[in-house]
């Protein structure tokens, strides 16, 4: 009896040391919310500390009526990548795909995602551009010279129908929006050894050495010099497929002004799936030119979405979008109106701030 007894407890001590496998579970659902059924589900997993391709597993599963997926790996292998799809036979199986690559982390225990995998309905033909602004710099990559360091919040016009900056930063010509970029120094990356050196060698002033090595909290103000217009935040934010947010923009709810925080410490979640938190993992929807009535009604405007910004303490980046037909919501972006420039033989050449297929 001691013996059974003694074996027992070295079962049970061994099946408590054991390493429990990693779980994951995802629920996928269209736009308006409904679970998907028979969502096609590829997994690519991995053993840790294994890269052989024996190290490395790829296999696919569906989603059931409810439009969710369940696995447990083996203990030692974890989740790596997961993409979603419909199958070339189901129906209305035009959607935008999911690749949930970079927001997945590898050693979490237990894991579950939901996500929409949103429909292709009408992509229409936008202007579009990545661009970005920063103060200490002028039109064309000439170095501004009568701004140095941190210019404390001096508006910058964009111009949504050009897709410019504008001047001295742009060739814009009518501000759709006004920018303002602050930011707040709240310590160093790099060591006291190390910024005593650079303050020593005197190679660059303090403001550029904390340009380059602070760390910061950055605050962007987004407001409207025209009557009716407005911005607002969309309640959806899908930055694991193509389509990021709902593909019409919404009649109301602008507001005049906005302002958007990025803190330093976001950045450590890059690797997570809590990376879908982060300020920049926004979109936001805009009414511009718009035009009223006496009664303060909307006659007509034009609508735009920004995408993923990226606030700097002296700079703004983001992804830009506008529909220059008036009162049409819809930003499903399909082509750029922007044409691409000549090379010297009067051909379309490629444009490194050209938007492609995978923003829209």
């Amino acid at each position: 009896m001691k013996n059974y007894l003694l074996t027992l407890n070295l079962l049970l001590s061994a099946l408590a040391l054991a390493d429990p496998g990693r779980t994951v579970d995802i629920r996928v659902v269209d736009e308006t919310g409904k679970p998907i059924k028979g969502a096609q589900v590829l997994v690519h997993s991995g053993k840790e500390n294994d890269v052989t391709s024996s190290g490395r597993r790829g296999f696919q599963e569906a989603t059931d009526a409810d439009g969710r997926w369940h696995h447990e790996f083996k203990p030692k292998w974890g989740l790596e990548n997961i993409q979603v799809f419909l199958h070339e036979d189901q129906p209305e199986r035009e959607v935008y795909p999911i690749k949930l690559e970079k927001f997945i982390s590898f050693h979490r225990e237990r894991a579950s995602y939901d996500l929409t995998l949103p429909r292709i309905i009408n992509p229409v033909a936008l202007k579009a551009r990545n661009t970005s602004m920063n103060y200490n710099w002028v039109a064309d990559g000439v170095r501004s010279r009568d701004e140095k360091g941190i210019p404390g919040g001096a508006p910058v016009g964009f111009d949504l129908e050009l897709m410019e900056w504008l001047p001295p930063r742009g060739a814009g010509k009518r501000a759709d929006l006004i920018l303002r970029v602050s930011g707040k120094q709240v310590g160093w990356n790099i060591t006291k050894e190390d910024l005593a050196w650079h303050l020593r060698m005197k190679e660059k002033s303090p403001e550029e050495i904390a340009s380059l090595y602070g760390i910061w909290d950055n605050i962007a103000n987004i407001s409207f010099p025209n009557p009716g217009d407005g911005i607002l935040r969309s309640p959806k934010y899908w930055p694991y497929c193509k389509l990021k947010i709902p593909h019409r923009a919404p009649i109301e709810g602008y507001q005049p002004e906005l302002q958007l925080e990025q803190r330093p410490e976001g950045f450590s979640l890059l690797t997570n799936y809590d990376r879908l938190k982060l300020q920049r993992n926004c979109g936001l929807y805009l009414r511009i030119r718009t035009q009223l009535d006496a009664e303060g009604r909307v006659l007509t405007a034009n609508y735009a979405k920004i995408l993923e910004p990226d606030i700097g303490h002296d700079s703004f980046g983001a992804i830009f979008f506008f529909n220059p037909v008036p009162n049409d919501t819809n930003l499903e972006f399909s082509y750029n109106l922007i044409p691409l420039p000549l090379d010297e033989f009067g051909k379309p050449m490629f444009y490194l701030e050209n938007i492609g297929t995978e923003h829209r």
